[in-house]
């Protein structure tokens, strides 16, 4: 093999170099999950900004040097923002203001809504993003490591909501008192739920929409439809023609709503507090059997059989968390727990045409028990005695989209006083979301609400409200942001550093213990000195006391000086492995052009020896 000449290698090393020089300009994301790469979803909405939209990403660098997990979170946002910027081909302009303490950014940060983190210091440390246009603004209060799958996803919907001309306009046609309204039995005010008071800081809610309606407002940019009890049938025909021309709809039915207090009697006595669409949902691909509850000891809440009595699981009622929840989908992947009662089971219907989207899911302790059975059974005790596990799963709550049929293929009812032209299918996706609750939406499913001093004070314990909310945004919004799908985890494990920090805890842990039980030990020496009957005020210590507690002094004072050594040499650790990674991926584009080159040249002469 003949040697490469002087001109050749002249050549490569020109390539690699222009490799390198070009990258600012053309990139290519070799991280694992293309971290730096933007969803299609996130360069459709970049691609429609009307009017340009700035961007003010604070982050307060100087108090985060002593984070590295923080400031490597930060950095991932900062890259990413800049990202946007390049892509939005000069709508989007960024600014990036590192707020010192006491300064007028801080306070600026501040005003904008963004959220502090304390360090310790009576500080706060901001990372957070403040977007407007002209005079509308929206806010990141706070970017959460812990939801870094969730980043792109996050600031995609705040450029949606700042160039989207006016809040979603929303509709609501609900069996259940959900607003504020009068209590037939007792003849008093009573509130409306606390879920649909969140929604009206953020939405545009019309009041509930007639039951009997004959057809949806064209205005309305999308419908909830709350435990449709018996709905006639001009009304399931006006929401048949909705969806059918391209109205988003959000429903939660219940085959049984322990919230309906309505007295409602079927000839045996037993109170019907089923609810379904299920001539619209056989049309949408979804299979439902309102009268069906499906039990589930995995996800089952422990409540008292009786007051003060032991607990047991209570098998209708089931907080879901953890694998319950789909991570897959933005709708509701940062959500952490959910609670319902006495829910349904939803399934796809084979052949249907539609996408059939699971967002929540049942454990495999289950049994899907007939609503009468249940409602029937005196206390979970007793429920929990007659329960039959099935080892199935089964879905709460799903999203449907796809192009659909009319659920009306001989026309418009004869009740329908319906004007409009009839459509007999989708001229696009619908997209639906059913949950198979309604209980979910009730305060006292997931908020605690008390009365202070005429102020309603809520505290979540649950995050059912931030569903109903994600639903809304998700459905009102677009496709592009409900495709957008959980990002590659940004965090690596950096073993070295690691053991680094966990060395360095245990030992300093160790001698500040120690430290802290020596001067325990002084301050008891003190305290009997007091016991004995002298004034406290005029305790002497001895000599030997005073350079013995000058001693602890100093030791704690040598330790801090070390902790703060550790965490230096730590941060320029990391510092260097960020350097190193990042020399490695310059370089990895011009040193495989390089690869490339050679190997072509070696192979042409290869085949000139043959020749």
């Amino acid at each position: 093999m003949k040697k490469l000449s002087l001109p050749a290698l002249l050549m490569l090393l020109l390539v690699g170099v222009m490799g390198l020089s070009v990258l600012g300009q053309w990139r290519i994301d070799l991280t694992e999950g293309k971290l730096y790469t933007l969803s299609s979803g996130t360069r459709n909405i970049l691609k429609n900004i009307n009017d340009p939209i700035t961007l003010k990403f604070y982050y307060s660098e100087s108090l985060a040097r002593e984070i590295p997990a923080l400031r490597n979170y930060a950095k991932r946002v900062d890259e990413l923002l800049k990202e946007y910027q390049r892509a939005a081909d000069g709508k989007l302009k960024l600014d990036v203001i590192h707020p010192e303490v006491f300064s007028e950014e801080e306070d600026a940060a501040a005003a904008a809504g963004l959220q502090g983190l304390p360090n310790g210091r009576s500080e706060s440390i901001y990372l957070g993003l403040a977007g407007s246009r002209g005079d509308r603004t929206e806010t990141i209060a706070l970017f959460n490591p812990q939801k870094e799958n969730l980043l792109e996803y996050e600031i995609s919907q705040l450029i949606y909501r700042l160039n989207r001309p006016a809040p979603l306009l929303v509709g609501v046609i609900s069996g259940l008192p959900v607003f504020r309204s009068m209590d037939p039995k007792t003849n008093r005010p009573r509130p409306g739920w606390l879920i649909v008071d969140q929604m009206k800081q953020l939405f545009d809610i019309r009041r509930q929409i007639d039951p009997a309606v004959d057809k949806i407002d064209d205005d309305l940019n999308m419908l909830i439809v709350i435990h449709p009890h018996l709905l006639p049938e001009k009304t399931l025909f006006a929401l048949d023609q909705f969806v059918l021309r391209g109205g988003k709809l959000l429903t939660f039915v219940d085959p049984f709503a322990e919230m309906d207090d309505s007295e409602s009697m079927l000839g045996d006595g037993f109170a019907d507090r089923s609810s379904s669409l299920d001539q619209l949902f056989t049309a949408w691909g979804i299979a439902y059997d309102p009268k069906k509850v499906v039990l589930d000891l995995g996800y089952a809440h422990s409540i008292p059989v009786e007051p003060n009595g032991r607990e047991l699981p209570h098998a209708g009622i089931l907080g879901l968390e953890g694998a319950a929840i789909n991570r897959e989908q933005n709708v509701i992947a940062n959500l952490e727990n959910i609670n319902v009662a006495s829910v349904g089971a939803l399934s796809p219907i084979a052949g249907s045409g539609t996408q059939f989207i699971p967002l929540l899911t049942s454990s495999d302790k289950t049994e899907l028990m007939d609503v009468e059975q249940y409602s029937a059974i005196g206390n979970h005790a007793e429920l929990l005695a007659k329960m039959k596990p099935d080892n199935q799963r089964y879905h709460f709550a799903a999203l449907v989209n796809g192009n659909v049929k009319t659920a009306f293929p001989d026309g418009k009812p004869a009740t329908s006083q319906f004007s409009d032209s009839v459509l007999t299918g989708s001229s696009e996706p619908v997209q639906v979301i059913v949950v198979a609750d309604t209980d979910v939406l009730g305060d006292r499913m997931w908020v605690d609400r008390q009365d202070y001093y005429g102020q309603v004070m809520a505290t979540p314990f649950a995050a059912n409200g931030d569903m109903l909310v994600n639903m809304v945004d998700a459905l009102g919004g677009s496709m592009d942001l409900v495709s957008l799908r959980s990002r590659g985890t940004y965090q690596r494990p950096f073993t070295r550093v690691d053991a680094l920090e966990k060395a360095a805890s245990s030992r300093l842990r160790e001698q500040e213990d120690a430290l802290t039980q020596a001067l325990s030990v002084a301050e008891q020496k003190i305290a009997a000195l007091s016991a004995q009957g002298a004034d406290p005020a005029a305790v002497e210590l001895t000599p030997e006391q005073k350079a013995e507690i000058h001693k602890f002094q100093q030791e704690k004072l040598k330790i801090r000086k070390n902790l703060r050594d550790v965490q230096r040499q730590l941060n320029s650790d990391v510092e260097h492995l960020g350097f190193v990674l990042k020399v490695i991926n310059m370089a990895a584009v011009p040193v495989l052009l390089t690869v490339v080159t050679l190997m072509v040249s070696w192979l042409r002469r290869r085949r000139a020896r043959r020749a």
